[in-house]
């Protein structure tokens, strides 16, 4: 794994409702992430929770040293929100500067149907 990838996990809140974790990992060993209604520094080991690591492809995406640098900007920043700035909003961002999360607009699609 490399400095500025997109990484992510599969998780499954209590509630049943399955989800995916996003971050970007920064090398040595470290990620920053949403995490707590905050951007967060942590370990990969503390950010992957024992589940299996998945890293996101991208066609286009900045360099890799401008997406750590991105990441780190926005360290403690206190603006998460579940449907506008969540974790897969925040390394879409880093990566490629627009400000999307598949798996809200996944959940948007599928509410519409039923309207």
């Amino acid at each position: 794994m490399k400095a500025g990838e997109h990484i992510y996990i599969y998780l499954k809140h209590d509630s049943g409702f399955k989800f995916t974790h996003h971050g970007i990992y920064i090398g040595n060993d470290k990620v920053i992430h949403y995490w707590g209604n905050k951007v967060r520094k942590t370990t990969k080991s503390k950010f992957i929770c024992g589940k299996t690591i998945h890293i996101k492809k991208y066609k286009e995406s900045y360099a890799s040293s401008r997406v750590v640098k991105r990441a780190k900007k926005r360290l403690g920043e206190k603006n998460y929100n579940f449907v506008f700035n969540n974790c897969e909003h925040f390394a879409e961002w880093c990566k490629t500067g627009k400000h999307k999360s598949k798996q809200v607009n996944e959940a948007h699609e599928k509410t519409a149907k039923y309207l």
